[in-house]
């Protein structure tokens, strides 16, 4: 089937309310057919879209893949919702990244606690609203919405359908199948992961140590303000766009991107591409390889007669390579 356009990035950039816009109004006046599989993004932006919908008032929308978050928002506004069997759908609470730290006097420490109530109050009043916009959907009270979002679980076609969040189920669509990488990629992204349905991939590392694509995960989840998700069913959700770090703080990223520097918007957000992942993903894989053979090289060492790896030194001038990986290990060593 061919779309008029997909939403299938992050919601607010690229996938922008101009974007949309855009695209809706080369079918204004004719049905239009958007295909939608995102982990999700602003609320403020797929509350826009969800109205632009509204306002065009002939789209339908096929949700794919692991669709979620501000995601699954913007589809309500749909004329129609289809959903592929193979699907999931993700409803949860909305979250903002909350840094809180040092030493504080009395006076220090109840501002703070002001601020942060407000930061609670400003997140039960878009829960409310996010709830609203579900339950106009599905017909049902805003409460019961509300109690679906908090079980942040990921829901099946039949689930969504027997909620009142689509429409149809349509065969098309392939089996998603969640492996141990996929479930690290989730975590970083602060989405709570559904269960592995493929056999855990083999550390490279032998023991008790991590993987390093686990501890990047760790790193980027840290990076971007999201708590990992321990188990399945610990409500980990993506945050609403927020004052992040300057880019000085992301030496390794931009290292890992081969980047100069990441450019933060004017609100202080920092967004990362699909392109961007695909590069972090890569170099993980690289890094990972060059592990392996750093520590097959240093096994061969001491197992060789009278060889010890103490006092070994790169010879830089023999080929490069070698002291590219070690730096690249050093770096993944700092952000860990």
């Amino acid at each position: 089937m061919n779309y008029n356009f997909d939403i299938d990035s992050y919601i607010g950039y690229p996938i922008s309310k101009g974007y949309v816009r855009g695209k809706l109004a080369e079918s204004k006046g004719k049905p239009c057919t958007v295909r939608i599989n995102s982990y999700g993004g602003c609320v403020q932006t797929a509350l826009d879209i969800r109205q632009q919908f509204i306002d065009h008032g002939d789209v339908t929308a096929y949700i794919f893949g692991m669709t979620a978050s501000a995601a699954t928002i913007l589809a309500m506004g749909a004329k129609k919702i289809c959903m592929s069997k193979y699907a999931m759908m993700l409803v949860h609470p909305c979250s903002k990244w909350v840094d809180e730290w040092g030493q504080m006097n009395a006076d220090e420490l109840a501002e703070s606690i002001k601020n942060l109530e407000k930061t609670k109050n400003d997140l039960t009043t878009i829960d409310h609203v996010v709830a609203s916009v579900y339950a106009q959907r599905t017909g049902k009270s805003i409460h019961d919405m509300k109690e679906a979002m908090t079980k942040a679980a990921w829901l099946t076609a039949e689930e969504c359908k027997a909620l009142g969040l689509i429409d149809d189920i349509i065969e098309e669509g392939e089996e998603t199948k969640v492996t141990a990488r996929m479930e690290e990629l989730f975590a970083a992204c602060g989405l709570p992961v559904p269960t592995a349905q493929e056999e855990p991939e083999q550390n490279d590392t032998e023991g008790s140590e991590e993987s390093m694509a686990n501890a990047i995960a760790r790193a980027l989840g840290r990076l971007f303000g999201r708590k990992e998700a321990k188990d399945t069913e610990e409500t980990t959700v993506q945050p609403i766009k927020d004052n992040m770090k300057t880019n000085a703080d992301f030496k390794t990223i931009n290292a890992l991107l081969q980047k100069d520097a990441l450019t933060a918007a004017e609100d202080g957000t920092l967004q990362i591409s699909t392109d961007d992942m695909t590069a972090i993903e890569k170099r993980i894989a690289d890094l990972e390889a060059s592990e392996k053979t750093l520590k097959a090289q240093v096994t061969a060492f001491e197992k060789g007669d009278g060889a010890s790896t103490e006092g070994v030194v790169v010879d830089e001038g023999a080929g490069g390579n070698d002291s590219v990986i070690l730096a690249d290990l050093k770096m993944l060593e700092n952000i860990i």
